[in-house]
């Protein structure tokens, strides 16, 4: 294969008209209780509750992988944080980005579709 300056522009091309349409985030619900249950309810939609902060999880948080790198299990870390949320006197909500693992644009994701505009990202390997 020969690569030209007119298959890089094509590729590029692709990959730019590829961003421009964002993956819509996953709305999720979270059983509590000894064990924890991500159910993915359809898609998430923008809120307009001035109290809400949005907990934006990676594709694979408790999907794909169930625990950090350190070996804490993720529904342990996604209780606590909303634990600290809840603490506040503050609702959170929990969605899935599927467009990215990276943190802040987890966060990003999360903040452009919360009531509030404040989200935490949340990668499959612990980063908050």
């Amino acid at each position: 294969m020969q690569i030209s300056e007119q298959l890089i522009r094509e590729i590029v091309g692709q990959v730019l008209s590829g961003m421009e349409q964002p993956t819509p985030a996953k709305k999720m619900a979270v059983a509590t209780g000894r064990t924890m249950t991500l159910l993915e309810k359809g898609n998430a939609t923008t809120g307009t509750k001035s109290d809400e902060v949005v907990i934006a999880l990676a594709p694979a948080f408790g999907k794909h992988q169930n625990k950090t790198i350190v070996n804490i299990p993720h529904s342990d870390v996604l209780r606590e944080v909303i634990a600290g949320i809840e603490e506040e006197g503050i609702r959170p909500r929990v969605i899935r980005v599927l467009g990215t693992s990276d943190v802040g644009f987890l966060a990003y994701e999360g903040a452009k579709i919360c009531g509030s505009g404040v989200a935490v990202g949340l990668q499959s390997r612990g980063t908050t």
